[in-house]
């Protein structure tokens, strides 16, 4: 369930710096999740660890995405 208003939302996406922090908190248990990768050990065993670098990355690509949100319900 997303708790965004559709005001911050578009002020996040004219550059309001804190409406982008909100937006980033909202988005960040998703991006959380999708950080987890899953690797093998050296005996081939998998495991689930925490990528900084992805996270980092989905981060971003939220932040760069913002300005080019566009209402699509007119």
């Amino acid at each position: 369930y997303m708790s965004l208003m559709y005001e911050t939302i578009e002020a996040a996406a004219l550059g309001d710096e804190s409406a982008v922090k909100e937006v980033l908190n909202e988005y960040k248990p998703f991006m959380l999740f999708l950080s987890i990768v899953v690797r093998r050990d050296a005996n081939g065993k998998q495991e689930k660890v925490f990528s900084e670098n992805a996270f980092q990355m989905l981060r971003q690509k939220l932040i760069e995405e913002l300005p080019k949100w566009k209402e699509q319900c007119k």
